[in-house]
């Protein structure tokens, strides 16, 4: 038997392998030192695989997480004056540490910085201009990463301006018609409505721009006094307008001023053409006659200027005109050579007027 092959038995003497290696043992013997060598293999190969690079390294993992939208204080649709600044506010109440500045656009604009943001508090300001058209605001929270995450933006708010003006009013009278000596007159506003604040009042036409005044109107009342400020003896119009809290006007009812005027005096005389054309003292009987415009009344007075004898007298002396003339009678006084003054009083709603005329008695 070669000394280089195994005995029966199952030993297994000492013996150079191919490449140069002593083994030696039973056949179990070598199946363990196999195994051990293979388990030794494996756990390196784990042992390698352990020493891949922290996928959790800040650098490779940057932060995507948006801070929440903030609110405003103001929601939904909002009515505002037109053509006006609207100061707006709110608060970022969660994720404020994670919130550096808060942002806001309008009609879905360019994004722009609130103008005030405290960061210890959460609040913060800016300022909207309306014009005739509404605006439509809308807010977002921005943080401080390399690459800033901003919110989805919050419920908008809409910034309405209130164009339209105020329902007109009813003037108690509409027109008027005054003495000539008065100048300031009062009327009544009816039918206020109770978003109007002031009644502007203008001389003339609204269109002319002559404002006159302005009264506050107290709020929930429906008639109000409104005095219209007027110089005595001109006709002419006014015109009343009512104002909202947002500036808004209406375009004006009108009020007439029509002036009363002055009555007239024309054509006083006594008609002596009976006698010869003198008037014949010792109680003849004469017409006095006169003539009159914008006159209702008259009253008629006679003064003795020589003071002799008794006074003439007219019958009667006082009534109503009609047709603008009016006829008396004119009884002398007891003497001639008496003088004596007839005095004639008209009355109207522009006034009186007063004329005379001296008769000598023959």
């Amino acid at each position: 038997m070669s000394a280089d092959k195994l005995k029966s038995t199952g030993e297994v003497k000492e013996s150079s392998n191919e490449r140069g290696g002593i083994i030696s043992g039973t056949r179990k013997g070598v199946y363990s030192v196999l195994m051990l060598v293979a388990l030794a293999g494996g756990v390196g190969a784990l042992s390698t695989g352990c020493d891949t690079p922290d996928d959790d390294d800040d650098t490779d993992n940057p932060d995507r997480t948006a801070p929440d939208s903030p609110g405003m204080d103001m929601e939904g649709t909002v009515t505002v004056a037109p053509n006006s600044t609207v100061p707006v506010t709110g608060r970022q109440s969660s994720t404020l540490d994670d919130t550096a500045t808060v942002q806001w656009r309008a009609d879905g604009g360019d994004w722009q910085d609130a103008d005030d943001f405290d960061s210890s508090t959460g609040d913060f300001r800016f300022d909207v201009e309306v014009g005739v058209e509404s605006v439509v605001v809308e807010v977002r929270a921005v943080d401080d990463a390399e690459e800033p995450n901003a919110s989805d933006p919050g419920d908008p708010l809409e910034l309405a301006p209130d164009v339209f003006p105020p329902a007109e009013i009813t003037v108690d009278p509409p027109e008027v018609t005054l003495h000539p000596d008065v100048g300031d007159f009062e009327v009544t506003a009816q039918d206020i409505a109770e978003d109007v604040v002031t009644v502007r009042v203008y001389n003339g036409e609204k269109s002319s721009g002559n404002l006159a005044d302005e009264v506050e109107i107290p709020e929930g009342v429906t008639e109000y006094p409104i005095t219209i400020p007027h110089a005595a003896g001109e006709p002419g119009q006014f015109t009343l307008a009512t104002v909202d809290g947002y500036g808004n006007e209406s375009n004006g009812v009108g009020v007439g001023v029509e002036v009363y005027e002055v009555p007239v005096i024309s054509d006083l005389d006594v008609d002596c053409s009976s006698t010869g054309g003198g008037c014949v003292g010792g109680g003849f009987e004469y017409p006095l006659s006169f003539n009159t415009e914008n006159a209702e009344s008259f009253e008629i007075s006679v003064e003795n200027l020589s003071g002799i004898g008794t006074t003439a007298v007219v019958s009667p002396e006082s009534g109503g005109i009609v047709d603008n003339h009016t006829e008396v009678v004119f009884t002398t006084g007891s003497h001639g050579g008496e003088d004596m003054r007839v005095t004639v009083t008209v009355n109207g709603p522009g006034g009186e007027m007063v004329d005379t005329i001296d008769i000598h008695q023959y």
